[in-house]
Order: C-alpha cells, then structure tokens, then sequence
C-alpha cells in the first residue's frame, strides 16, 4: 500500500476537460506524439461544411493535416496525401453533435467519432495519390507541435481541446477489512495507475462505472491475471473507504470503457483518460475468478 502513498506525494499534474471555441487562423500548441486532439461539430450531413486543419513543427514549418468533408456521406482527406475526399471505411454515427478525436502517431492516424473508431490509415506511398509522390514525406515526416483550424475553409468546428496521452501502467484491487485499507487478491474496488507519456508523473485511481459492463470486467480481471469476472457499483461502499480515497488524493482516471467481446487488454477497448466526471460512489467494484463461464 505504500506504493501508492509514495506516488501521490510526487503528483503535480492533473488533466482538465477543457473545451475552447475555435478560432481560425490562430497557432495552437499540440503535440500530436503526446495528445489527442478533440473537435466538437454540430453540423449536418449534406451541409457542405468541413473541418479543415493543418499540422506545423516547432519551427512553423507547414507538416499537412486533415480535412473532414459532410457532404451526402461524411468523406475525409489527408492532407498533401490524398487529392480527393473518400468515404470513411466505417459507418459515422448518426447522431448531428459529434465528438471527434483525432490521433496522429507519426504516420499513423486514428480518427474516433463519437467514441467509435472510424479511421485507422497509415501515410505511404500505397496510401497517397501519386500526386503528392515527391512531397508527402517531406510534409508528414514532420513532428507535430502545432496547429491551426482554417477560418477560410472550416465551417463544422465549433470547439476543440487538447488531451494529453495517458498510459496504462497497472491495475489493482483495494479492499476494507477491519477498518484498514489493503490490497485484495480477487475482488475490490478497481484501481488503475495511469502515466503522462509527456512527462512521465503517474496518477492513480478509480474507474466509473458509466458504461463498464461484463465485457470490460472480464478484461480487467485477465490484466489482473484471472480467468473471468463480474463487478457492481461501489455504491455499497462506506464512509470511511470514501474518505480514505479523498485524503489519498484519488480521483476518477478512467471513464467510458467500452470493450469488445474477448478483450483481454486495455489496448482492444476504448477508454477516456483522466476526466473527472464520476463521484467514487460511482465507481467500478470487480471481483475475479479463476472458473470460466460456460
């Protein structure tokens, strides 16, 4: 247990949910190797509009970017890659206010839409036009560190922020018994230890129990080294756990959990980092077993 007291005296850092209004044509800190960038549209399929934002490096050096097209079908186009819009391979959500994400891992970029993942494409020489054969390397071999929404051509970003990457460093279980605090084989409240890629600060904490469901508690119970699992709500918890959590500075690290069947790593499923939108009575209780389900 004093693995955790230990961690939280060297915390300094803590994320915040912070939305800001879009305004174009303005440098935006972004290092896209340590962050996701979050864009919120409220536009309609059809409408014409787009999201359009270019990447730069450190040096203001122009690095591409990526433009999201609602026209009858919502299209995308990468930048100094791609000439024109294409489908996006999987069906976007339905729904008119959509949350977008966008992930760019050196070549790689992952685009989520409404929390489900709808772009995973890889920059190359297969993937680009010919069109841009001589150029694209040059443009996104460049390190992000900046960008900038278009005030000629967006007309669907309403608001944007920046998240920082968090890691998944472990997971455990804490139970009470006989009034002390301590860490439990196989069921207990869930605790998962997160890590700042930019900074490498840990943070430790709860996981909401909005949206975890059985296949989320099977994946937690396999990265714990069990078999299978169930879970309920920490409602049932007491006053004492809860202020034991308050003074040890735990906060919510973990949030909408969504895993496919047979997941058996945090890495299959998706998960929000660090938004504290959850009470600790809301929290996930797992308990782990050896036995299969049949």
């Amino acid at each position: 247990l004093s693995f955790y007291l230990n961690v939280f005296g060297t915390i300094t850092h803590k994320s915040t949910d912070m939305w800001n209004p879009v305004v174009g044509n303005k440098y935006i800190p972004a290092d896209l190797d340590t962050s996701y960038l979050h864009v919120r549209t409220n536009s309609t399929v059809g409408s014409g509009d787009k999201i359009v934002i270019w990447y730069y490096d450190e040096e203001t050096r122009y690095a591409a970017g990526i433009s999201v097209l609602f026209s009858s079908t919502v299209e995308y186009a990468l930048l100094n890659c791609q000439q024109y819009y294409t489908s996006f391979p999987t069906s976007i959500p339905a729904e008119q206010d959509k949350e977008w994400v966008i992930e760019k891992r050196d070549l790689k970029t992952k685009v989520y839409c409404n929390g489900q993942q709808v772009l995973d494409i890889t920059v190359s020489s297969e993937t680009c036009d010919p069109e841009y054969a001589d150029t694209w390397e040059t443009y996104w071999g460049r390190e992000v560190s900046k960008i900038k929404f278009s005030s000629q051509d967006d007309t669907a970003s309403d608001y944007y922020y920046i998240e920082r990457v968090w890691e998944f460093e472990r997971a455990t279980l804490l139970d009470l018994v006989n009034g002390t605090v301590v860490e439990s084989d196989s069921q207990g409240l869930l605790i998962v230890t997160l890590k700042d890629k930019q900074n490498g600060i840990g943070q430790n904490g709860t996981v909401c129990a909005e949206y975890f469901d059985s296949k989320s508690a099977s994946m937690f119970c396999q990265v714990l080294g069990f078999a299978n699992g169930w879970w309920e709500n920490y409602s049932v918890g007491n006053d004492y756990f809860e202020s034991w959590l308050e003074n040890n500075n735990m906060v919510t690290v973990m949030s909408d959990i969504r895993c496919p069947e047979a997941a058996t790593s945090i890495k299959h499923c998706h998960a929000n980092m660090m938004r504290q939108n959850c009470h600790h009575r809301d929290s996930v209780w797992l308990h782990c077993s050896s036995e299969i389900s049949p």
